[in-house]
């Protein structure tokens, strides 16, 4: 993701709505550990 090198913070918007579209797939079955897979390694420096 080369594109977001430059602009993390919309990295992190971009993961989170994939992120939200992960637990709709998912329904009532969503791993409880998404967060740990689409966000906790996106850290967005200020």
């Amino acid at each position: 993701m080369t594109e977001f090198r430059s602009f993390p913070s919309v990295l992190t918007l971009y993961l989170s709505n994939k992120l939200y579209d992960a637990m709709l797939d998912l329904g009532t079955d969503a791993d409880p550990d998404l967060y740990e897979r689409f966000l906790s390694w996106a850290v967005v420096d200020n």
